[in-house]
């Protein structure tokens, strides 16, 4: 038998509601667009409070790893628009419909 999933209050909303049961022991925000975020934003700030976190963007080697990035994609700052993107998809005509010809027997 399985065990029942226990509901738990939103840390952000602080609205009832059932965890995933694989995240059961660790979900804290439920499924709302805004607790989502909240939940984003929460964990980004706990990555960015670790030590070993803390000069992760910065020093000789990352910028220079950026520098050459910059230079190996030259258009990239241009934007897709001034390149004259190419559609995902083709513009499809609409299809000409026949008229219907209907049969003097079939008709009722």
């Amino acid at each position: 038998m399985k065990p029942k999933c226990r509901r738990r209050r939103c840390s952000n909303c602080k609205q009832l509601f059932f965890p995933d049961p694989r995240n059961r022991y660790h979900q804290r925000f439920c499924s709302d667009t805004a607790c989502q975020k909240a939940s984003k934003t929460t964990s980004q700030q706990r990555w960015r409070t670790k030590s070993e976190n803390q000069y992760y963007w910065s020093g000789r080697e990352r910028v220079e790893k950026v520098r050459a990035w910059r230079r190996r994609h030259p258009q990239y700052w241009k934007g897709a628009a001034k390149q004259g993107a190419v559609a995902l998809q083709d513009d499809c005509l609409a299809q000409q419909r026949s008229p219907e010809v209907v049969k003097a027997g079939l008709a009722t």
